[in-house]
Order: structure tokens, then C-alpha cells, then sequence
């Protein structure tokens, strides 16, 4: 079905074999016209084919309207910076943010909007935070049983999470 036809797509868009992956994606649009994994495979022939951030970027102001994961939303954000677009990535970090809540991509959308400007005291606090589950999560470094281990394994749990 429309899984197969999407894979399909994918690994002929990955190969370069751009032919096939039309002949796939139109399988796919047949199969599941409104489905939004069309702009996502729009988005990956694009790159592939070294369209320019412009083109890009639109396919995914497109996505955005209809539905959007944090992954490809981060993606649009990342995309206006590369253009030069700052205003328009500041605003969409601050949708991922506000959106998403917590999580990788909310983490990277708060580092790129710090290129441009200070994050709001919420969000400050909300990055500020980001590292305090690890150390509860692994019970590194408890009060009055410190030691090198766990100093150790607290230092390699951060850097895992970057």
C-alpha cells in the first residue's frame, strides 16, 4: 500500500534514481492523496537535487500548514537561517518551543534562536533545565556519596543528551 509506495520513494530518492522515485511518489499521491509524508518526499527529491533553500523552504511552509513534526519543523527554522532569514527563524524557533514542549528538536530550535537573540525567561529556564532528569534519571553524584564513578558517569550521560 501507501507505506511500500513511500519507502519506495524514499530509498530511489536516497539512490538518486530520481525517475523511479517520481514513478514511486505518484504511486504514493494515488494511494494517499492528503497524506503529509508527500512533503516530506517532495522535500528529500528537492534537496537530493540541489534545489535552492528557497524551493525548500517552501515545500515545508506548505507542510507546516496542514501538519508538522518537530524534526521537519526544526528543519524550516534551520532553513531560514541559512538564508538569512532571521526573523522568520526567530519566530519559528519560538513555534517549536511553544508547540513541542521538550525534546531534541525543541533543545536545537532554542540554540539556534540564541544566534539572534536571548531566549525569553520561560524558555531560559526551560533550557536551564534540560540536563536535571539525567542526573536524577542515573543517581549520579548523590548527596554525601560522591566519587569519582559516579562524577564520571554523570559527565558521560551529558554529553550523550548534546
Amino acid at each position: 500500500g501507501r507505506r511500500l509506495a513511500y519507502n519506495l520513494t524514499d530509498v530511489c530518492i536516497k539512490a538518486g534514481n530520481f525517475s523511479e522515485a517520481e514513478h514511486y511518489y505518484e504511486n504514493f499521491i494515488g494511494l494517499a492523496p492528503n497524506d503529509s509524508g508527500r512533503f516530506e518526499l517532495q522535500y528529500k527529491m528537492a534537496k537530493k537535487r540541489g534545489e535552492p533553500v528557497e524551493t525548500l523552504i517552501g515545500i515545508l511552509q506548505e507542510y507546516k500548514k496542514e501538519e508538522i513534526e518537530d524534526m521537519w519543523a526544526y528543519e524550516l527554522a534551520r532553513l531560514y537561517h541559512k538564508a538569512g532569514m532571521g526573523e522568520a527563524c526567530v519566530s519559528a524557533c519560538d513555534e517549536i518551543i511553544l508547540w513541542f514542549g521538550e525534546g531534541e528538536y525543541v533543545e536545537k530550535a532554542m540554540e539556534l534562536k540564541m544566534l539572534y537573540m536571548p531566549l525569553s525567561p520561560s524558555q531560559q529556564e526551560k533550557y536551564n533545565r534540560r540536563f536535571k532528569p539525567v542526573f536524577a534519571a542515573k543517581g549520579a553524584c548523590p548527596r554525601g556519596n560522591y566519587n569519582r564513578t559516579n562524577t564520571k558517569a554523570a559527565s558521560i550521560s551529558i554529553y550523550r543528551n548534546v
